[in-house]
């Protein structure tokens, strides 16, 4: 991990964080994971949110969780996605 002098953190072997979080994932082959939980998801693997870039560059948002996905500007739902399932 490295702090540099302007505040930038870079996380894994970039040797300059190129923002305020940098996250790089050295080996190949291997997915790019940024993961948030809470104390309502738990903290297991299959809990939370995801973000992740697949080693050849695809992007994934993965809500883990039984709820929406809400995309707001002005606090007004501009797009909002569900889970669908028979009850």
């Amino acid at each position: 991990m490295i702090i540099a002098g302007n505040g930038n953190i870079g996380i894994g072997d970039n040797t300059t964080p190129l923002s305020l979080l940098h996250l790089h994932q050295n080996t190949a082959f291997t997915a790019t994971l940024f993961h948030i939980t809470n104390a309502g998801t738990g903290t297991a693997s299959n809990n939370g949110f995801d973000i992740q870039q697949e080693y050849a560059g695809e992007v994934y948002f993965n809500q883990r969780e039984l709820e929406f996905v809400r995309f707001q500007s002005l606090s007004c739902d501009d797009v909002a996605s569900g889970a669908i399932f028979n009850s």
